[in-house]
Parts: structure tokens; C-alpha cells; sequence
């Protein structure tokens, strides 16, 4: 899922937008979530060695899975779609 919604992603974003995985997003001095998916400026990119800012992120994405579910209940909202669906959308 991660990997086709990157490829996704890379071909549609500009250039100076990156995509990242399994990024660490700090939310406070002793607490961060790791992202599945991040979509940051490379500028940005360039300058963080391990921990970025939330204000860093132009997106997010948490792919919840079975055993993560009880984490995020109830869940903020539901995003549901096919990315095979996307790709032959785009040629």
C-alpha cells in the first residue's frame, strides 16, 4: 500500500516536493510519531538529520492496519480508495 501510494505520489507531485517513508515527526520535546508516508519540501529535506517538525509535513499518512487499529479508535476520519484505481486514472 505504501510503496504504490508513493510511486503514486512521486509521479504527481513537483519536483521539489520529496516523498519519505517511516519518518520520525516529533509532536513535543519528548514525544513523535513515526509516519508511513511523508510528503516534505526537499529544501526542508536537506536540512533534517532525524527528527522533523509537524510543520515540516505537507502530508501525513498513517496506514492503519488490524493490530494498530485500537491506537487510533475512534478513528479521526476514514480515508478509502484503490491506488491501482489512481494509476490507470493518470494513463
Amino acid at each position: 500500500m505504501i510503496t504504490r501510494l508513493v510511486i503514486i505520489l512521486q509521479n504527481a507531485a513537483p519536483p521539489e516536493l520529496e516523498c519519505l517513508t517511516t519518518v520520525h515527526v516529533g509532536y513535543n520535546d519528548e514525544n513523535f510519531y513515526i509516519a508511513d508516508l511523508v510528503v516534505v519540501p526537499e529544501a526542508v529535506s536537506d536540512g533534517v538529520d532525524l527528527m522533523y517538525s509537524p510543520g515540516d509535513l505537507s502530508l501525513a499518512v498513517e496506514v492503519v492496519s488490524p493490530s494498530s487499529k485500537s491506537v487510533y479508535e475512534p478513528a479521526p476520519f476514514s480515508v478509502t480508495f484503490d491506488p491501482a484505481q489512481s494509476m490507470r486514472l493518470r494513463g
